[in-house]
């Protein structure tokens, strides 16, 4: 009863964190406060499918995972767009709206996506004893369950409906594994093999997800093609000062990239949505290589459980 009720309990908060923005009266994209007769809202729904591969890097464990995987996903939420506007990329204050916009300004928007998601990957499971992949891995993945929210942010060229958009999300995620001990030489002692599996087999834990995003093709403004690859740490424990310390470096160099993009959109508009999709995504990917040694880094912490996809879908505006 108590697991179901903490589980409850998570659910009812990435509810309420995604519910908030939605709810507001303005809405701050990329950190730039508009006012609401410049934004665009449309829910969505959103289905994909994809590859999916997992590493657990831990010196002291000889065995590897069998860690392709087939991912399908699921998300519910909203899209908002706004107008580009200079002078909304005051790094310091928000100036006043005016009514004049240039004609470069005109083909950029800039884009905010929140919503829940829902995640199934299936592994292919124990393979049969003649199999020659049993000598490949010692720990199998029969399936693979994460929902939670997530959250993008980027800009457009209207145009030619293109959307480079980046950003993430906190998940919970449960796996199920099996281990198979006869795979190993020599054999490795039950002990040892708990130690590995049992901090993430079976039960709920808590994460991250990074993901960079293109969006194209729209057809009669409803339907359009997603292309884009995430990665998801999954931690054994919730550290929580050790997280918020890790977090706050993070935090901090968005907001120095932040401040970068932005005066790269100012100078030059029609750059703004590669730099900006480019650079975080490098920033992201960087961050979370980091993590594989020490989940919590710069601090002391034990490994992470990374999940990497690469995922094609539909995603339904209305």
């Amino acid at each position: 009863m108590k697991k179901k009720l903490n589980i409850t309990a998570l659910i009812a908060a990435a509810l309420l964190v995604w519910a908030l923005p939605i709810c507001a009266d303005g809405v701050e994209i990329a950190d730039i406060t508009v006012i609401d007769a410049d934004i665009f809202k449309n829910p969505a729904i959103r289905l994909f499918v994809g590859p999916a591969y997992s590493t657990y890097e831990d010196p002291t464990y000889p065995g590897d995972f069998d860690d392709s995987m087939l991912s399908m996903s699921i998300e519910l939420g909203t899209t908002k767009r706004l107008l580009f506007r200079k002078e909304s990329l005051s790094i310091f204050f928000n100036k006043p709206q005016t009514d004049s916009v240039s004609e470069a300004e005109k083909k950029i928007e800039l884009v905010e996506y929140n919503a829940l998601f829902f995640t199934y990957q299936l592994g292919k499971g124990v393979p049969k004893p003649d199999d020659a992949n049993l000598q490949n891995a010692t720990k199998y993945i029969d399936n693979h369950i994460m929902f939670g929210f997530n959250s993008m942010e980027g800009a457009g060229y209207k145009a030619i409906d293109l959307e480079l958009l980046n950003g993430g999300g906190l998940i919970w995620s449960n796996l199920d594994i099996t281990y198979y001990q006869a795979s190993l030489e020599p054999p490795l002692p039950q002990a040892q093999a708990a130690a590995v599996t049992t901090p993430y087999d079976g039960d709920f834990r808590f994460g991250e997800k990074y993901t960079s995003e293109i969006n194209a093709f729209k057809v009669a403004n409803m339907i359009s093609l997603n292309l884009g690859v995430d990665r998801t740490v999954i931690y054994p424990r919730y550290l929580f000062w050790k997280w918020a310390g890790s977090a706050i470096i993070k935090g901090a160099a968005d907001g120095l990239l932040n401040i970068f993009t932005r005066t790269v959109g100012k100078a030059s508009p029609a750059a703004y949505p590669i730099v900006y999709f480019i650079l975080n995504s490098a920033l992201d990917f960087g961050y979370t290589e980091l993590q594989k040694s020490k989940m919590n880094w710069p601090f002391e912490s034990a490994e992470p459980y990374i999940n990497d996809g690469f995922h094609v879908g539909l995603k339904f505006e209305f």
